[in-house]
């Protein structure tokens, strides 16, 4: 019988409006609940959009002088774009989620060709600093956060009949990335309907 992975290492939730339209501004909020295994400082969730035709994520900068600090000790600018967040939530633990975002391939691109899950897009990490997370807490990963604006994060401008939201989380920190699903959501058909423009 296979592992559980919901019950192990987590389990992801993803929401986002319905029907997706083309080229409209968009939240899309990527919320993962720690398993059993819980998670150690370095743990990482990684999530991705479906293609680089998506806005570029744009997370937290922080200042130059702090690049040496680490969790609640780095100091955010307050004058970049942002349109990307996370937070942790947890009664017990005092984890601080860093965010990185980078395009890119998740494995080498080879043959037989998989484009809905193997193919170029942004990705956006969240890394545990100050601590790890106990099982049932949470890291929320919002793409598109509305009480960031100018409001940027945008969907892809042409349509496409089948997409994917991936993720994917490291609950130990050293590199072994555990493919996360919402049934409901993530991996189901999407459709992306384009407007026509007059």
């Amino acid at each position: 019988m296979g592992e559980d992975l919901s019950t192990s290492v987590g389990s992801i939730t993803i929401t986002h409006p319905e029907p997706l339209i083309a080229g409209d501004l968009v939240t899309v909020v990527f919320a993962y609940r720690v398993g059993a295994s819980g998670m150690r400082e370095g743990g990482r969730l990684r999530v991705a959009l479906p293609n680089p035709g998506w806005g570029e994520p744009l997370v937290p900068q922080f200042y130059f002088w702090d690049c040496f600090q680490r969790g609640k000790a780095r100091r955010y600018t307050d004058y970049d774009r942002v349109n990307t967040t996370a937070r942790v939530v947890s009664n017990s633990r005092t984890a601080v989620p860093f965010l990185t975002k980078w395009a890119g391939f998740r494995e080498p691109f080879g043959f037989p060709r998989r484009w809905l899950k193997n193919y170029d897009r942004w990705w956006i990490d969240a890394t545990l600093e100050d601590d790890g997370l106990s099982e049932g807490d949470e890291i929320i990963v919002t793409y598109g956060d509305p009480k960031r604006l100018p409001l940027s994060a945008q969907i892809q401008r042409f349509a496409d009949e089948r997409l994917a939201f991936l993720a994917y989380v490291d609950v130990d920190g050293r590199g072994d990335f555990r493919e996360l699903r919402d049934p409901a959501a993530s991996f189901r058909s999407e459709l992306v309907w384009q407007v026509a423009l007059i």
